[in-house]
């Protein structure tokens, strides 16, 4: 008995199953097509029964099904008595195509004297976008996207009613405007402006502290400062001490009637005060002084917060490292 090579059973196989699947595809496309024309038809009877609503969305259902130029011109025929030109004007333009396709020069003329007649009738938005938008941008008309700005205005067809115009970008506050269209014709423009940055997050920072090179500054100019005073104050002890001795030698006793020398006491006393509180203010201010401009922070690092706080016999230097 003879055998058909390997290769010529799968050939064979391989053909069937193919040919099964462009049978099923056959049958799909072909029940397609019936649901279509039942929906047309039924579109039709909606039509001329005043329905103009219902038989909308049963073109639009047939469509779904099954592009067919025919019916692109009824649902244009049925979306331009609603008033909604745009949409009808859409219609006309995928119907044309169509036409164009199949060399129908009799559709093709009908569709442009039909497309003709409703242009006036069309709004439209005008669209002026940044000149050069964020890096990123992108922009949405009604939820669908709209080509990428070029720098001219961008005009757009759109049915009566109102559409939502928005735009985001990376790192950007977002735009959005709902913008009211009416009547037959009319023109609404709108300048999109550019997005702003989205404001920076706020966070809680630490007390502000000086700059370790400005510390340093300070920290010596109090010391500078705390070192005068100190002289000046060994200065007022120093004459405070000659006149004193000067006083003991003219009243040695306890009891002295020398107003002069009296006079001098009281000076010598004066500048005693003065000495003391001279003194204890520059022994301070030196401290202080030294404290700042050592314990300076290098960039980035640690430093210290010192003070000069009351205390019960003057004052006192208070501080803590960071």
């Amino acid at each position: 008995m003879l055998r058909r090579p390997l290769f010529v059973v799968g050939a064979a196989l391989v053909g069937a199953a193919l040919s099964a699947s462009s049978a099923a595809h056959a049958d799909d496309a072909r029940v397609e097509k019936e649901r279509a024309e039942r929906l047309f038809l039924r579109g039709k009877e909606l039509m001329d029964a005043g329905k103009t609503d219902a038989a909308c969305v049963t073109f639009e259902e047939s469509l779904r099904h099954d592009r067919a130029g025919g019916t692109l011109l009824n649902v244009a025929e049925c979306y331009a008595a609603l008033q909604r030109y745009a949409s009808a004007e859409a219609s006309l333009r995928e119907a044309r195509a169509l036409a164009e396709a199949a060399q129908r020069v009799d559709a093709v003329e009908f569709v442009d004297r039909r497309l003709a007649d409703i242009a006036p009738r069309v709004a439209h938005l005008r669209l002026l976008f940044p000149a050069r938008p964020r890096e990123g941008a992108a922009f949405t008309l009604d939820g669908e996207p709209l080509a990428t700005p070029s720098g001219d205005p961008l005009v757009i067809s759109v049915d009566p009613g109102r559409h939502a115009i928005a735009a985001t970008a990376p790192q950007s506050e977002g735009y959005h405007v709902d913008l009211e269209v009416e009547g037959d014709g009319a023109l609404v423009s709108l300048v999109v402006p550019d997005l702003p940055s989205r404001a920076s997050q706020t966070f809680s920072s630490p007390a502000v502290r000086p700059a370790p090179a400005a510390q340093r500054i300070v920290g010596w100019s109090v010391a500078s400062v705390g070192a005068a005073a100190l002289a000046v104050g060994a200065a007022l002890g120093v004459s405070a001490i000659v006149l004193w001795d000067d006083v003991s030698e003219r009243c040695p006793a306890p009891v002295c009637d020398d107003g002069e020398a009296i006079a001098q006491g009281e000076r010598a006393g004066v500048l005693a005060d003065g000495a003391t509180l001279a003194l204890g203010i520059g022994a301070a201010s030196a401290t202080l002084g030294l404290v700042l401009a050592l314990t300076a922070p290098s960039q980035g690092g640690h430093g210290a917060t010192v003070a000069l706080v009351p205390a019960p016999n003057g004052l006192a230097l208070q501080g803590r490292f960071q």
